[in-house]
């Protein structure tokens, strides 16, 4: 029998907690098999217990991720079969780039600063892909790693910034609201964010999820 556990990285606050909730609720009532949901903030230790709670199972991993990086490599490492980030495929890149052009229209010298976290240690190329199918007037930066930020690369006087993060936490209050934002002001620009994730952003981003866990959960056992 499948059970399958959902991997949540996102911070403790308290609003975007019930919001992953409230998405794993939903994901898991179509499964047809048990769910649980763990967080992973603070290493495997919880995922480990998850996984040996339900060692009697065929355990699967969902990860609750954007994009690859260490924080997949860490399911990974588990052994099990885990599904995939948002951004994985050509599908999945070309689909994000659609819902963020359907979702902020164009207009009279406006650009979009599209915010991922990115990777440090390794170049995320699923990003690279991402920034070359976007419309002209997105630009898309990260917070660590390549291609990294520079307020000063910006022509448009109106800049909207939207966290290309799952939900609002740590990373968009901090990271964004509080340095990229400002950074961006100094440099002359009137700046708008986006105060939410990308779940609060569009059920597309939910829709696309869905379908990584359908593919997750159909796949035969004992196959990678």
């Amino acid at each position: 029998m499948i059970h399958v556990v959902f991997a949540d990285f996102s911070s403790s606050i308290e609003e975007e907690e019930e919001r992953i909730a409230s998405l794993v609720n939903r994901l898991g009532s179509n499964l047809g098999c048990t769910f649980s949901r763990v967080s992973v903030r603070g290493g495997r230790g919880q995922l480990d217990a998850q996984l040996a709670a339900h060692r009697s199972h065929d355990v699967r991993i969902m990860p609750l991720l954007v994009q690859e990086g260490h924080s997949y490599q860490l399911l990974l490492e588990t052994g099990c079969r885990c599904g995939r980030p948002l951004l994985s495929g050509s599908h999945d890149i070309m689909r994000v780039a659609s819902i963020l052009s359907s979702t902020f229209e164009r207009k009279p010298d406006t650009g979009h600063v599209i915010v991922a976290h990115g990777r440090e240690d390794v170049h995320v190329d699923q990003l690279d892909a991402l920034s070359h199918a976007m419309r002209d007037d997105m630009r898309l930066v990260t917070l660590k790693g390549a291609p990294g930020f520079d307020a000063h690369t910006f022509s448009m006087r109106n800049l909207v910034v939207v966290p290309l993060l799952l939900t609002c936490g740590h990373h968009a209050r901090n990271d964004i609201a509080m340095s990229i934002v400002p950074a961006l002001e100094c440099a002359g620009h009137d700046v708008t964010m986006v105060e939410c994730g990308l779940l609060g952003l569009s059920s597309g981003f939910e829709a696309m999820f869905m379908e990584h866990l359908d593919d997750l959960v159909s796949e035969e056992h004992g196959d990678r």
